[in-house]
């Protein structure tokens, strides 16, 4: 009866590959029990892995793609943006345009910083004031500088007064662009965060 493999040596290779293959697995196999007998981390301790570090964790500041990408983690803005890249509602659950130099935000009741405090519409004049006032240094203050004053008339209220017509206002108070902070955050992000 013939065989199928009749060429002198293709069994030996056929078994040299079925070795390194058991190799292989073993070998990984003994990797993964190796890193599952680490200590067991803190459930209140949250672990990323990233390409690098980020630059700086406030929004306002940080802008290569770890800053921000962790800075979305950490802090909503006024606005999101859906798979289409339309702008929807976030921190403000609607808003609506007065006039072509006026923008009313109305906040959502019931959200609270990390460390409890609840988000007022102070703390969104502060994110903004603190970088049109120059107590923050960043170059997302130019992305801004339309703005003439932000007014809160109440909590859950922020008004923003253009010096002129910016179609491209809520796309640069969405996620991404720029998160809220609490009120009076200056360079202690990192404390905050603990």
């Amino acid at each position: 009866m013939p065989r199928a493999n009749t060429r002198p040596g293709s069994e030996s290779k056929s078994f040299a590959s079925l070795r390194m293959r058991i190799l292989w697995g073993t070998a990984t196999l003994l990797l993964f029990s190796f890193l599952s007998c680490s200590k067991a981390s803190d459930p209140n301790t949250l672990v990323m892995i990233i390409e690098s570090s980020p630059t700086n964790l406030d929004p306002r500041v940080g802008l290569d793609a770890q800053s921000e990408r962790i800075g979305e983690l950490l802090f909503d803005a006024l606005l999101t943006r859906d798979e289409h890249l339309n702008v929807q509602p976030g921190l403000a659950e609607r808003w609506e345009m007065a006039d072509p130099l006026t923008y009313v935000f109305h906040l959502h009741h019931g959200v609270t910083f990390h460390d409890g405090r609840p988000l007022t519409s102070r703390d969104v004049k502060w994110t903004f004031d603190s970088l049109l006032q120059g107590k923050i240094r960043s170059t997302k203050s130019s992305t801004y500088r339309s703005v003439d004053r932000i007014e809160t008339p109440d909590d859950f209220t922020v008004v923003f007064h253009l010096k002129e017509p910016n179609a491209t206002l809520p796309w640069n108070l969405s996620e991404g662009a720029i998160g809220i902070v609490p009120y009076g955050l200056l360079d202690e992000v990192t404390t905050l965060l603990g």
